[in-house]
């Protein structure tokens, strides 16, 4: 379920690692609620907030994670609290995107 301090924490995240600011992008699928377009240097990433269609929930309340656009392995899961391990976890993601040892939280 999608809240305002999730996209807050991921852009906070990524701009640390210098990516741009996002530029919202259209969704392609009815499974995508949100598609934004960051980049740094020669780098180009289409983040897409997925939504979970067996949740029955419409609009933000659908969306579950956040894939990276042709690379499937790149999933962040959008915790319900934002705590300790949510920060963890987007922290390797943004790692992981951005081609850096993780740093942690």
């Amino acid at each position: 379920m999608l809240k305002p301090w999730h996209k807050e924490d991921i852009w906070a995240a990524l701009r640390t690692r210098g990516w741009t600011d996002p530029v919202a992008g259209a969704s392609t699928d009815y499974t995508i609620g949100q598609a934004y377009d960051v980049s740094r240097a020669n780098e180009h990433l289409t983040l897409l907030f997925v939504a979970d269609a067996g949740q029955g929930y419409t609009g933000d309340k659908s969306l579950e994670e956040v894939v990276v656009a042709g690379r499937t392995t790149d999933r962040l899961w959008l915790h319900r609290r934002r705590d300790a391990k949510w920060r963890a976890e987007l922290h390797a993601w943004a790692d992981a995107l951005s081609g850096v040892a993780s740093r942690g939280a």
